[in-house]
């Protein structure tokens, strides 16, 4: 089996590195193969590893490499099998395209170009990678936008019959507010109720607040705990960490799967 001592430059000295990779059993060259970091780019492969590895993998020979007779010392540049050199004309990085360059004691760096057609197929694959990754984080952001506006309406999501009715309490006055506010206003066109028609709706919004502060209200458990793990399930989906939480955040109505209507 040929060998050649290969100069320090391109590996250890005195080490016994084969010529090609005709010179490995298969056996060699696909341990070889498996130790090569490879990859593959938008327009070229790029082979990452030890120089005999290199070699009895078939990326390049030992008299290609860099620092053997006639070889730059640090890397070369090679098309449709000829060496370049300083001075001649720059070349496109398709199949015919080849460059080693040394990359730490013993090892090499070596890039090899695309057909066309397999650039082509790999610049569609990226746009479509690309493409993949931009919708899923879009969904992802969306998923966070959905989970904050869960979050908050489950933080904020009334338990008890005493809370629901101050809620809407408190709604009601406010919107009955706007509603006297408007019947009384004049500046805007000059138009406005007269003052017994403003009294009849003060006197009925009062009667609307007693009404909902001392009137019986129902609460449906099956319903509440519906709605509550539509909102958990919307925070797991934004916030994967929450699901852990979900049995901490449970409420006693939520458990609650009983009676369907209660009083209070």
């Amino acid at each position: 089996m040929a060998t050649q001592i290969i100069a320090p430059v391109c590996g250890a000295a005195q080490s016994n590195i084969r010529s090609s990779a005709k010179d490995y059993t298969k056996a060699e060259q696909n341990a070889a193969r498996a130790r090569i970091n490879t990859q593959q780019q938008y327009r070229e492969d790029v082979h990452i590893g030890a120089i005999e590895d290199l070699i009895a993998a078939g990326v390049m020979t030992l008299a290609q490499c860099p620092g053997q007779a006639g070889n730059p010392p640090k890397s070369a540049t090679y098309y449709d099998g000829e060496r370049r050199t300083r001075g001649m004309k720059a070349v496109p990085r398709d199949l015919h395209y080849f460059a080693i360059s040394l990359y730490g004691r013993g090892r090499a760096r070596v890039v090899l170009g695309l057909s066309e057609d397999e650039a082509s197929r790999r610049e569609e694959w990226l746009r479509a990678d690309i493409a993949a990754m931009n919708a899923e984080r879009q969904q992802k952001e969306q998923l966070a936008v959905q989970a904050r506006y869960s979050r908050k309406a489950l933080s904020e999501m009334v338990t008890t019959h005493a809370a629901y009715r101050a809620d809407v309490v408190q709604t009601s006055k406010v919107l009955l507010n706007l509603v006297r506010d408007g019947a009384g206003r004049s500046k805007w066109h000059g138009f406005s109720y007269c003052d017994d028609a403003k009294a009849q709706l003060a006197e009925l919004a009062d009667e609307m607040i007693q009404i909902l502060e001392t009137g019986t209200t129902c609460f449906n458990a099956k319903l509440h705990a519906t709605i509550a793990t539509k909102w958990q399930a919307d925070i797991a989906r934004g916030d994967p960490k929450f699901v852990g939480m979900l049995a901490a955040l449970q409420q006693p109505a939520l458990i609650d799967q009983g009676e369907a209507v209660q009083h209070g």
